[in-house]
């Protein structure tokens, strides 16, 4: 055998001419070339080859193409199917180990693992062409989120969740807008539909809610609760519970607040609150505080029960004098009880009694009358009382009053 290159006889110049090879030697080469053919040709194997067609002659029978060693098998032409949409490269469980390309057409619907976008149906559409297949978005791990890097994406299709645990949106990166019409948005047993002017929150027993830019009332007709977050800018009416952070407007019906039962409403840094301590009660139409109140104007009311240490023109018990009676302008009564008058000043000293009341009345703050009272008391009948007044700015003399004979006496300083 050869060294499998064809092998050409020597034939001579002209026939018969005598400088052809010898016929030994010419059968030699044809049994060389036949040998090649046998060996590394597809003479006597299931290859057959005809016209431009390279196929097998058993039917279901592998055609194998290989390159010897880590040679590749390489196609000068395009390597195209003879029937659209029927053949495929690679299967299941025999598959290629990576694929190189500039572009991929097709719906690519069993693709994975791709990291960006190669999907691509004319200039800018994903489709699916299978009409019941659903679409599933899914990133690995639980730190990354889906990018769509567009100016707009546009839904033809329900935009279902994988599980209830899928959030759309988070706290930093929320949706800047919405905008819902038709039956609009479920959430829970509740939906949102929306229209030119207003936005209606239904639950599933058919109750309403309204917020609607019109400034009409909002009815709501179930008993369960609608919360919002933001501020109403206009009237609410409710049969059931409203909840929200800020009201501004009239609210009719009932509000729901902290404290008491029958606590009052009060300001608590811009916030509605109550207090145990500051309560109304409408039965018995009192008012009760138990600290202090504080105004600056008139309080008014039938009766003031507590100690009224500190209301100014009342009389109460004012506990004991101090050593200037000058300064003792406050309405009340002012317990004596004294060893000496030592240290005092603008008392009446002759009377020697260091036990007593002083009575303190005033008008409209201007007019100050001071009656000391020693504690002789007979009969029902005050023996012995020192009066004074204070007028225009300085007091005038202490005169005595004996009560039997009325005598009246100028005072001693």
């Amino acid at each position: 055998m050869s060294d499998q290159t064809l092998i050409t006889i020597n034939t001579g110049l002209v026939a018969n001419d005598g400088t052809g090879e010898s016929l030994r030697d010419a059968f030699d080469a044809v049994n060389d070339n036949f040998a090649n053919i046998w060996q590394n040709g597809p003479v006597n194997t299931q290859v057959t080859i005809s016209n431009n067609r390279v196929t097998t002659n058993e039917v279901n029978l592998d055609l194998i193409i290989a390159g010897n060693g880590i040679a590749n098998v390489s196609a000068a032409s395009h390597l195209v199917p003879n029937i659209d949409g029927v053949y495929t490269l690679g299967s299941a469980n025999r598959r290629w180990d990576e694929a190189h390309a500039l572009y991929y057409y097709g719906n690519a619907r069993f693709l994975t693992g791709l990291s960006r976008n190669i999907l691509e149906n004319g200039n800018s559409n994903v489709a699916i062409q299978d009409p019941n297949g659903p679409v599933t978005i899914a990133v690995d791990g639980t730190a990354n989120v889906a990018i769509f890097d567009t100016s707009g994406i546009t839904i033809a299709a329900d935009l279902l969740p994988a599980a209830n645990t899928v959030s759309l949106g988070n706290a930093e990166n929320a949706f800047e807008n919405g905008y819902f019409s038709g039956q609009g948005v479920y959430i829970g047993n509740a939906s949102i539909s929306a229209n030119a002017t207003a936005v209606i929150i239904t639950n599933a027993q058919g109750g309403e809610f309204v917020i609607d830019n019109t400034g009409t009332d909002y009815p709501y007709n179930d008993s369960n609760v609608v919360s919002l977050l933001g501020n109403l800018d206009t009237d609410i009416s409710t049969t059931g519970n409203v909840t929200a952070q800020n009201f501004i407007g009239n609210i009719s019906g009932n509000l729901l607040i902290t404290g008491a039962n029958t606590g009052v409403v009060f300001n608590d840094a811009g916030v509605g609150n109550a207090t145990t301590g500051f309560t109304f009660d409408k039965t018995a139409n009192a008012v009760s505080v138990s600290g202090n109140i504080t105004s600056t104007g008139n309080v008014q009311g039938t009766y003031f029960l507590g100690n009224g240490t500190q209301l100014d023109g009342v009389l109460a018990d004012r506990g004991g004098d101090s050593a200037n009676w000058n300064t003792m302008t406050q309405m009340g009564v002012y317990t004596v009880n004294r060893l000496s008058w030592a240290g005092t000043s603008g008392t009446p000293l002759d009377s020697q009694v260091f036990v007593g009341l002083l009575e303190i009345k005033n008008s409209t703050g201007t007019a100050l009358e001071q009656i000391f009272y020693p504690g002789t008391v007979q009969e029902g009948n005050v023996k012995i009382a020192w009066n004074r007044t204070y007028w225009g700015g300085s007091w005038s003399a202490w005169y005595k009053i004996i009560n039997d004979d009325q005598v009246v006496s100028g005072g001693v300083y």
